[in-house]
């Protein structure tokens, strides 16, 4: 549970994070400056919302929940599967990336963009 909490603060400071850069591309007026910023908060917020916290926790889930069903005996039935999950993490960071990247240009992206256009 602490873990979902520690990667919610990242989520929202990425997201803050995003939205001040945007404040400060002078090359834009203070409204498109505003409507960047909220179309980067939204996107930053949605994409690592999926991509850091949501997608890895239940790829993780069913990646354990999977080893559970092995025929283990004794301390390795306890020890196995969170080891395996742990171990899965360095395995499963570009592939959920790369997914989230492809879902987010075929569904909010475009509404992002209509929604707030800056140019």
């Amino acid at each position: 549970l602490a873990s979902y909490g520690v990667a919610g603060l990242y989520v929202a400071a990425d997201t803050v994070d995003k939205f001040l850069k945007a404040q400060q591309k002078e090359q834009y007026s203070v409204l498109q400056r505003r409507m960047l910023g909220a179309s980067n908060a939204i996107d930053t917020a949605i994409w690592q919302g999926l991509a850091s916290v949501a997608i890895p926790g239940i790829v993780i889930n069913r990646i354990v929940w999977a080893v559970t069903k092995l025929p283990l005996k004794g301390s390795a039935a306890k020890i196995f599967p969170t080891l395996c999950g742990l171990c899965s993490i360095p395995f499963i960071v570009t592939p959920i990336d790369e997914g989230v990247h492809a879902l987010a240009d075929v569904t909010y992206k475009p509404i992002l963009k209509k929604v707030f256009p800056v140019e």
